[in-house]
């Protein structure tokens, strides 16, 4: 098991409150990336939440675009600088994670609704048809999250249910005036909180997209692009290195799953007894055949021979 040193993202929210909105994309496209090979291979989480995202501190390597706002300028001023450190993201616990698959392996109660009540999408609470676009949900709520200081709703387990399903979100900049967004990062944030999957962003290689032009003052140099002004104030944006193409796996995860729960069980015991028991120990030699007549008539004579080599002695009295 791996150890890690750091902290969850739980814990960064409690003790320092909203994060600026460079540091909350960096984090979010960090388990962007994580759940998009996740459902690639046909695994979704299912419950998000801030003490599921575990954050370490790593020396940045990237160069980051910083507006400069002055009063005395009609123009902006622009400069790079290093990144400075930031968040590693470790994504924990996959312990509610489903399996899209053809026929449900849940041994849970189908009426039972699973997560956390304020991360959870709305049909998770009206039923169990979810796919990856549940995970999107969570993910707008933590981002909201992030940038605000708080989650879009609250109050008890039941107002919490109610509101994921019947509520609208308020815009982040209406939930803390002090956050500074422009329209487009509110409207992505909203998006992920529709209440039918099919009107939110449908994978999350197409929400990472929409993550790319997230700005305030900052942004990362190879997506300068993004920040008006900024290339005609002479700032080079490096190109791009060619995307290779992802390889597929010869056998994904949800076959590899479908084949345990559905005909490998046997083989599954089998494999634990021998990793309890040890590796296989050979069969004895069988013993070699005994014909016990031989044997008394040799223990006869040789008794005789004992008996002629004894001395004789009188047992008279």
């Amino acid at each position: 098991m791996e150890y890690l040193e750091g902290h969850s993202l739980f814990h960064r929210l409690q003790e320092q409150g909203p994060m600026p909105v460079l540091g909350a994309v960096n984090i979010v496209r960090q388990i962007v990336s994580a759940l998009s090979l996740a459902h690639e291979m046909g695994v979704i989480h299912r419950d998000l939440k801030p003490e599921n995202v575990f954050l370490l501190r790593r020396p940045g390597r990237r160069r980051v675009v910083r507006r400069m706002a002055e009063a005395d300028q009609t123009q902006p001023r622009f400069e790079v600088e290093d990144e400075g450190d930031f968040d590693l993201v470790k994504l924990l616990d996959f312990g509610l994670a489903k399996v899209l698959m053809d026929t449900s392996v849940s041994a849970t109660d189908p009426n039972m609704i699973l997560g956390t009540p304020a991360y959870l999408a709305p049909e998770q609470i009206n039923g169990p048809s979810v796919d990856g676009r549940t995970d999107i949900y969570a993910l707008g709520i933590l981002l909201y999250e992030m940038i605000t200081g708080s989650p879009p709703f609250g109050g008890t387990s039941v107002a919490l249910l109610r509101a994921h399903v019947s509520q609208q979100a308020l815009p982040p900049e209406q939930m803390n005036p002090d956050v500074e967004i422009d329209a487009n990062t509110s409207n992505t944030i909203l998006r992920c909180l529709r209440k039918e999957p099919r009107r939110r962003f449908q994978t999350m290689d197409e929400l990472d997209q929409a993550l790319a032009g997230f700005f305030v003052d900052r942004v990362y140099l190879r997506e300068a692009a993004n920040m008006p002004g900024a290339e005609d104030a002479g700032v080079v944006v490096p190109p791009r290195p060619p995307s290779e193409a992802r390889k597929p796996r010869e056998q994904t995860i949800t076959d590899e799953l479908q084949e345990l729960f559905q005909g490998s069980q046997d083989g599954l015991e089998q494999k634990l007894e021998q990793a309890l028991d040890g590796p296989p120990v050979a069969p004895a030699p069988p013993e070699p055949e005994v014909v016990v007549e031989q044997v008394q008539e040799q223990e006869q004579e040789e008794w005789k021979k004992t008996k002629e080599t004894l001395p004789y002695r009188s047992l008279k009295r």
